[in-house]
């Protein structure tokens, strides 16, 4: 016969060399989980968390065929896609996150969601689909990965309302090109995807961290798709019961299980750690899965760090960048314990129902328990101001891309660092912020080196409840620590410690008899918190006092005083120091208006004194400090100093006027009126200043008025001026 017209009988031409690559089986899709109806509304991934059907039995589970969720899933949800990631070719791999609203993208070092490390956020609210750049978080770091293996893979994200999605891209060997703001393009494939199946031990009760559990809890954990059977670890050493098999003979093994809940006897405050394998030997392979290794603390330990909640306001107008107020802790409106500081407040969403959505500051006070000896750095991140204090050192909290900032300034949600040589145990911490207008954050993570390097090192996360303790000892003493004071008989406050059932106060200008506590500075018992131990007869001029304050629960039971306090009295007398006025009224019963107003007689144009002397003078007080809020809840702190002071506007220039009755927007001006600027309070009696008639006692030799503003009236009026 006769062949193809290109066959050439005699020869042969060399074929190009094609190839293809298998995928392994289940490779082409991968699991998207939702939780739905999540209320009342937030957009912070930390809700998603702490729900409590996360992450093993979410409302609705679907497949998709690539890592994008599509839009418009709904609004009050949390998602989670997940999955193992198949690379074909090995190197280095970048990948990029970004949701509607805030989400986080964890990748595993193996196949095991127990190794997934957090390698790129979605910080802000939302950004639009396929917007890979708005924020340098939402791109990882180069990461190396070997082909052939699967590495498991997981993306959370938190949806409000309005639109939604989750969509991850990547860069690296098997998808060279970099991702364009705007495109779909570099979004991972199915085919380097699969689903998750859950092969481990799951949704652990106790939660993992979980704290304060009643020692009356068994263990109780879900199973795993292929399990049959499941073999439990438990006990306080976590390297033993992460190293542990079934030849133990410590006790660490528990022994092979069909139920998957176990009961054990705890013990109160104490950490224990646990571990379930999934088994089943008539497979598949590999017949046993082991489980991650999950931590809870019993009841009667840490929980949370004490929340003080206050409004402020000083009347300055502030603009981004500008260093914020002096003392944002003006009036106190509520105090609660907050497991954790992970908050993110929007605009017309305040922490709490009683407090202004402007214009509040928060203290979180308590105690940091540190795991082991390490160099640990704390990271706050507020909108607007920050301030932190580890065993009463303020730390120099530092912007890394910004390291000449302050951090208590006007600004959106800005991160900053600080890193301190702690030991293992109980340290004194804390934090301020403060919100001047529109939405408000705050957030308070950690991280640490170890000193020994076989102790674990702590990666950047939220520091959680199990780790954090609400004041134990007394603190935030009033009279502030080294202060120095005007008032001869001040209130002793503090901040009681929450375990106390009352308070042993010592108080002498000898530093041996209180530091000994020796029965001379002994002044008894106090049932009352922030019991204010009034002194008598007045103390000393020119004398330094010294306090201490152990918190007792029981007899076995006890916080003693780790720091002896002091207050210094100053040399000088003080008649009056027109700072503990909480409002106006309050004021003018002290203090009043010297000199009648004017009474003018006549009618216009022609008018006459009728009474002559007047008072130009008006009382206010800038800002009602210390004066809790009127529906305050909670223990009650001591009433921060006053920063402010009591304002007196005058105008004595012997000029006034009337409005025109004749002549519309004319003013008549008066020029003979005698005119005075004058207050007045008595010194003895009631509603008086009661300092008494004689002052020249104790070395007293002159008086003195301090003040702030302008000595002359030129219609000019600054708070920031030299004092006077």
């Amino acid at each position: 016969g006769r062949g193809p017209p290109f066959f050439i009988p005699t020869g042969f031409a060399k074929g190009d060399v094609w190839e293809f690559t298998t995928v392994p089986e289940g490779v082409g899709e991968i699991r998207m989980d939702l939780w739905r109806n999540m209320l009342p509304r937030s957009v912070n991934i930390a809700a998603l968390y702490a729900h409590p059907n996360f992450p093993g039995q979410p409302d609705e589970t679907s497949m998709i065929n690539s890592f994008n969720s599509g839009m418009d899933l709904g609004e009050d949800y949390g998602g989670m896609i997940h999955g193992w990631l198949h690379p074909a070719y090995s190197g280095d791999y970048k990948f990029w996150i970004t949701t509607d609203d805030y989400s986080e993208l964890y990748l595993s070092t193996d196949n095991t969601p127990a190794n997934m490390q957090l390698i790129a956020s979605q910080p802000d609210f939302w950004v639009n689909d396929y917007m890979w750049y708005d924020n340098a978080s939402q791109e990882s770091a180069p990461i190396p990965l070997v082909a052939g293996q699967k590495y498991y893979i997981r993306a959370c994200w938190k949806e409000g309302g309005g639109g939604d999605q989750c969509q991850v891209a990547w860069q690296g060997p098997d998808q060279p090109l970099v991702p364009v703001a705007g495109s779909a393009s570099a979004v991972i494939p199915g085919t380097r995807l699969s689903p998750f199946v859950q092969l481990w031990a799951h949704d652990p009760d106790p939660r993992n961290w979980a704290y304060a559990v009643p020692v009356s809890t068994n263990l109780k954990w879900g199973p795993g798709d292929h399990a049959s059977q499941h073999d439990v670890y438990f006990g306080t050493d976590k390297a033993a019961v992460e190293n542990a098999d079934i030849t133990d003979l410590t006790g660490i093994y528990k022994g092979r299980f069909g139920p998957n809940t176990l009961p054990v006897a705890l013990a109160a405050a104490e950490f224990y750690h646990w571990r379930v394998d999934e088994v089943n030997l008539a497979g598949p392979d590999p017949c046993l899965w082991k489980g991650a290794t999950w931590i809870f603390r019993t009841e009667g330990a840490a929980g949370g760090l004490l929340g003080l909640y206050y409004h402020w306001a000083d009347g300055i107008e502030r603009f981004n960048g500008d260093l914020g107020p002096d003392n944002p802790f003006q009036i106190f409106v509520m105090s609660r314990i907050d497991p954790e500081v992970n908050f993110n407040w929007p605009d017309g969403s305040p922490p709490d129902p009683n407090i202004n959505n402007d214009f509040f500051a928060a203290r979180w006070v308590g105690h940091v328990e540190c795991p082991v000896d390490a160099n640990y750095t704390f990271y706050t991140a507020t909108d607007d101001g920050a301030r932190l204090f580890i065993d009463g050192v303020k730390m120099p909290l530092v912007d890394p891309l910004l390291p000449a900032d302050d951090s208590w300034q006007e600004q959106g949600t800005t991160e900053y660092g600080a890193s301190i040589v702690l030991s293992a145990g109980l340290h004194d911490i804390e934090m301020h912020m403060y919100e001047s207008a529109g939405g408000a954050t705050a957030y308070l993570r950690w991280s640490s080196i170890p000193v020994n390097p076989s102790d674990e090192a702590i990666s950047k996360q939220i520091i959680p409840p199990i780790w954090l303790w609400p004041p134990l000892f007394a603190s935030g003493p009033r009279p502030p620590h080294l202060s120095t004071i005007d008032d001869r008989s001040p209130a002793l406050e503090w901040i009681a410690g929450v375990e106390a059932a009352y308070h042993e106060l010592y108080f002498s200008a000898n530093y041996d008899d209180v530091n000994e506590r020796r029965p001379a500075a002994y002044k008894g018992a106090l049932t009352e918190p922030n019991y204010p131990y009034p002194p008598v007869p007045l103390l000393k001029l020119a004398t330094t006092y010294y306090w201490l304050v152990d918190e007792v629960k029981s007899p076995s039971e006890r916080w003693d005083a780790r720091t002896v306090w002091e207050f210094t009295i100053s040399e000088c007398l003080s008649l009056d120091n027109m700072e503990d006025y909480n409002d106006r009224s309050e004021l003018r019963v002290v203090w009043r208006d010297g000199y009648a107003d004017v009474v003018w007689g006549g009618v216009d144009p022609y008018y006459f004194l009728a009474q002559g002397g007047s008072s130009g003078s008006n009382l206010n007080v800038s800002t009602a400090v210390g004066a809790p809020f009127d529906a305050a809840t909670g223990p009650i702190p001591p009433a921060p100093l006053n920063y402010e002071a009591m304002v007196l506007s005058y105008d004595n220039d012997g000029y006034t006027y009337v409005y025109p009755t004749s002549e519309e927007n004319e003013e008549k001006w008066i020029y003979d009126a005698p005119y005075y600027s004058e207050i007045e309070a008595n010194t003895l009696g009631n509603n008086s200043l009661g300092v008494g008639q004689t002052w020249d006692t104790e070395g007293v030799k002159s008086l003195s008025l301090t003040f702030q503003g302008h000595p002359i009236s030129d219609g000019y009026y600054d708070y920031d001026v030299d004092l006077w």
